[in-house]
């Protein structure tokens, strides 16, 4: 595996006109015992900073392997992550998900960026904390040089915002 969680898929449907699908439909299985990641951040603010930072660490890794298996999501905010109260992270709502031999440089700051400004709407997210989730994603990214150019281009927006 790649170890990027998921929810096991079950079923797809497509709706099809004229030969042409125009709709697709995905059933999962139902992953136990976790929350969506906005709903965690909200219910455990100020609360459990060490459960917060094992989050962080694995949301950081899990979104480092997506993008170098090839997949970006368009939609990588924080209520598309489901979270158990290990700290374990799941990639939810995939219908922003694209997959190409390579996510450039731009695509991944886009998503990471979308993802470090919607964490604060839920919670409290310090500059040591996006920092964390960021070292977390450049370690599990393969390409060494791509994710500290990642790093530092997104760490001096975080340290410097404008």
């Amino acid at each position: 595996t790649m170890g990027i969680r998921t929810a096991r898929a079950i079923a797809f449907a497509d709706r099809t006109r004229l030969g042409c699908i125009y709709r697709s439909y995905l059933l999962t299985e139902l992953v136990p015992d976790v929350m969506p990641g906005a709903d965690a951040f909200r219910a455990w603010e100020g609360r459990r900073p060490r459960l917060k930072r094992r989050v962080l660490v694995d949301a950081g890794r899990t979104i480092g392997r997506l993008h170098d298996a090839g997949f970006s999501n368009r939609d990588l905010k924080a209520s598309n992550l489901l979270v158990n109260e290990s700290g374990e992270v799941w990639v939810s709502d995939l219908d922003g998900v694209a997959h190409q031999p390579r996510v450039p440089e731009e695509q991944r700051l886009k998503n990471l960026r979308r993802i470090v400004r919607d964490l604060p709407r839920y919670g409290h997210l310090s500059t040591r904390e996006a920092l964390i989730f960021l070292n977390a994603y450049a370690r599990a990214v393969r390409s060494r040089g791509a994710a500290r150019s990642i790093y530092e281009k997104l760490a001096a927006t975080i340290e410097n915002p404008s």
